[in-house]
């Protein structure tokens, strides 16, 4: 499906094979379901109660905006890359090995990891800012991180989690 145009529903979308979304906004009541690979021609902002990347995400130098709770992958092989920023405003599901930007990473809510997962901000070199606001529950799931990271609430719970690496200059590790 290529997606050229504003989407909005009273529903829930789901989408099937390859996707190209080349507009600003989708917006659903409902869920959002992408089930075959899906690269970003614009900046995206996707709106629904979850919107769930159930195969390789591309961003090709495009923002995107889940505003809403989100999944990524239902397995290790999907991969989130490409994308400038990206922002989750809800919970978020990390069930990829793979998450890579070249600017900032934006988790609002709660996030759970279903893998081992490698978040990676970077931008020319220079890192860039992976925050979360909330909790982080492993789930007996490690994460690496390669850019300067922060849990930005004040009383960040983080269970579940054997190991915290941190990549790149200025590279720790912590067992959990």
């Amino acid at each position: 499906a290529i997606i050229d145009n504003t989407i909005t529903l009273t529903a829930s979308l789901e989408v099937t094979g390859t996707t190209t979304i080349n507009t600003t906004t989708i917006t659903t009541t409902g869920t959002q379901e992408y089930s075959g690979n899906v690269t970003l021609e614009a900046d995206a902002v996707l709106t629904g109660t979850t919107v769930t990347f159930n195969a390789p995400v591309t961003g090709a130098g495009n923002n995107l905006t889940v505003t809403g709770n989100a999944v990524f992958g239902n397995e290790g092989t999907d991969t989130v890359t490409g994308a400038a920023v990206f922002y989750i405003s809800g919970t978020t599901t990390i069930n990829t090995t793979t998450i890579t930007t070249t600017g900032t990473q934006t988790y609002s809510g709660n996030v759970t990891l279903g893998a081992n997962a490698v978040l990676t901000a970077v931008n020319g070199g220079t890192a860039q800012n992976i925050s979360m606001g909330a909790d982080l529950d492993g789930n007996t799931n490690s994460l690496s991180v390669n850019g300067n990271f922060a849990l930005t609430n004040a009383a960040p719970l983080v269970t579940d989690l054997p190991s915290l690496t941190f990549t790149g200059a200025d590279a720790q590790s912590f067992d959990t």
